[in-house]
């Protein structure tokens, strides 16, 4: 989302805790003609910009605690459903994607999660299956989970449910961004992952990073707290410039996190990227949404990353794409 915005004036200075000065952002010089309430950007100059910090525990400093809780054995491939699917072929733990929990704006959890089946009946997998919520989803959805996260007891929602592991909202760092906003983002991330393992959660917290600094301030964060699990989202990352930048800050934020930190990527879909995960990170586990969307389109998966057209039944066409990805993580169906 990108807020109106107008270019080519000098930036104001910045105000004590704005984040810091950035020269790629696109709002330095901002004059918004709607109210800042409404702006989905947030920056030091919104007339709320208080709130937001009072809302984050009153600064952009990362000065959180952190609960640890075990997490289960994972393999190292997620595949996440995006819908149902009859038969689930036989596979230890299944990926359950944000908007199958939760509504699309993200205000409210599904009832049938609430109630009382556990999340494996629902989905139709074996009873033995690890099931993985994936609360990586887009940012409407985030920020109306966001808001309504206590009104709606939204994180109790969560924990009602039982699934095995939960991978924490994604809130959004763009380059053009203010960095209040980054780093206000930053802070919501490892917050929701936080409040979710109060409620007695097994969460992952999605992190992101814009610059050097912004890992090394994880790090110090990570070490001090004792981090034991992080998810990094690369579904953004489409073009191989983007993939490269972030593979390069990715592996700053590995040799800045303590060690024995499992890692989790979501939104994953190419052989090269899952391969490349894989032998950086080993024990890492790789979510991807892409055996069923190309299931439920027809489409079959081939050894070499493309896909085709095939005739069989969903099932059919995601057990087979299952087998394929499944081989460039290292592990077999």
């Amino acid at each position: 989302m990108r807020a109106p915005h107008v270019s080519g004036a000098v930036p104001q200075s910045c105000p004590d805790g704005c984040g810091g000065p950035s020269p790629t952002c696109a709002y330095c010089s901002c004059r918004c003609a709607r109210p800042c309430e409404t702006c989905p950007v947030r920056c030091c100059f919104r007339r709320d910009a208080d709130a937001w910090l009072s809302d984050v525990g009153g600064s952009l400093d990362l000065d959180l605690p952190w609960v640890r809780i075990p997490l289960p054995n994972l393999p190292p491939l997620i595949p996440v459903l995006g819908g149902p699917v009859s038969p689930l072929p036989p596979w230890p733990a299944w990926g359950v994607r944000w908007d199958l929990f939760l509504s699309r704006d993200g205000t409210r959890a599904q009832p049938r999660w609430l109630d009382g089946r556990t999340p494996q009946e629902i989905i139709g997998a074996a009873p033995d299956a690890a099931v993985v919520l994936t609360l990586v989803g887009a940012d409407p959805a985030i920020e109306g989970l966001w808001t309504r996260q206590w009104s709606g007891r939204l994180w109790e929602a969560v924990a009602r449910a039982g699934f095995d592991v939960v991978v924490g909202p994604n809130y959004s760092v763009y380059g053009d961004h203010p960095r209040f906003e980054h780093r206000l983002n930053v802070k919501r991330s490892l917050l929701a992952a936080l409040r979710l393992r109060l409620f007695g959660v097994p969460a992952v917290p999605s992190v992101y990073a814009w610059r050097r600094e912004d890992v090394e301030a994880l790090g110090r964060w990570a070490r001090g707290a004792g981090l034991d699990a992080v998810a990094v989202t690369l579904q953004t990352f489409r073009s191989a410039r983007e993939w490269n930048r972030a593979l390069a800050l990715l592996l700053a934020l590995r040799d800045a996190l303590p060690p024995g930190v499992r890692w989790f990527f979501p939104g994953v879909s190419s052989r090269v990227r899952v391969e490349t995960l894989r032998g950086l990170f080993p024990g890492c586990s790789v979510l991807t949404l892409w055996p069923y969307q190309c299931a439920v389109h027809g489409r079959r998966i081939r050894s070499d990353g493309q896909a085709e057209r095939y005739p069989a039944r969903p099932a059919e066409l995601l057990e087979e794409n299952l087998r394929v990805v499944a081989a460039w993580a290292g592990c077999t169906i």
